[in-house]
């Protein structure tokens, strides 16, 4: 009887460049790549031309972006400033936010909409998409009357780029009678709550996730849980 030899194929990551390592066989590489800490992406600015690791990028940001926010902590507040001097389709609000060891970008646009400009807020990881589940990230704004309007995720990965039509993805969207509604002298508080699902636990009621729509036709409050105050 022939004797049967199988040769297994082994491959490097695909970020080996940036330091890593491993070597894997097909089925282990595509696993590996959708963890390895030395992922890579661009600079989520889209004039800046930097590419290199998720920590490389993230450090490239505080160094070369002073203009950018940054503040460290699980719980911080972005203070979106004249929200509604600006005409739609404008990004124009963003901060950086340290904790749980890793860095997150949050974003806030205005987008036409119908008959109303829409708002979206959306929390961006530097780093792979299969560590995006290990945080869980709680939006909150909160009404002249104390009603609250909440939306409970995952963060998406930054090689993921920003919402538009031709990129859905999963954010808090609300519509601009809610956003005057929540302004407070002419700033729209966002509170930004960030948790370390792998260490903590679940912390959060999750809502379901919805999708950038630049219709307009979905009713805003679809992409809200409403609380009232006590």
């Amino acid at each position: 009887m022939a004797s049967q030899n199988y040769i297994t194929m082994t491959y490097q990551c695909g970020y080996s460049e940036y330091g890593c390592r491993a070597i894997l066989s097909s089925t282990q590489k595509a696993i590996h790549e959708t963890t390895c800490q030395f992922g890579s992406c661009l600079c989520p600015l889209i004039a800046c031309p930097c590419l290199g690791t998720f920590s490389g990028v993230s450090s490239h940001m505080n160094r070369h972006h002073p203009e950018i926010a940054s503040a460290t902590g699980e719980e911080l507040v972005l203070s979106a400033t004249n929200v509604h001097d600006f005409p739609g389709d404008h990004i124009g609000w963003m901060m950086i936010q340290h904790c749980h060891g890793k860095c997150f970008m949050i974003l806030m646009a205005k987008i036409p909409a119908g008959d109303q400009d829409q708002f979206y807020v959306t929390v961006q990881l530097f780093g792979s998409r299969g560590h995006c589940k290990n945080y869980t990230c709680r939006l909150e704004l909160k009404g002249c009357d104390g009603m609250k309007y909440v939306w409970v995720g995952n963060p998406t990965p930054i090689e993921d780029g920003i919402p538009s039509p031709d990129n859905p993805l999963e954010c808090f969207l609300f519509g601009s009678e809610i956003a005057r509604f929540c302004t407070v002298n002419g700033t729209l508080p966002v509170v930004v709550s960030i948790r370390d699902e792998s260490n903590d636990g679940v912390v959060f009621h999750v809502t379901r996730f919805t999708t950038f729509d630049p219709s307009g036709k979905e009713p805003v409050s679809s992409a809200l849980q409403q609380f009232y105050p006590d």
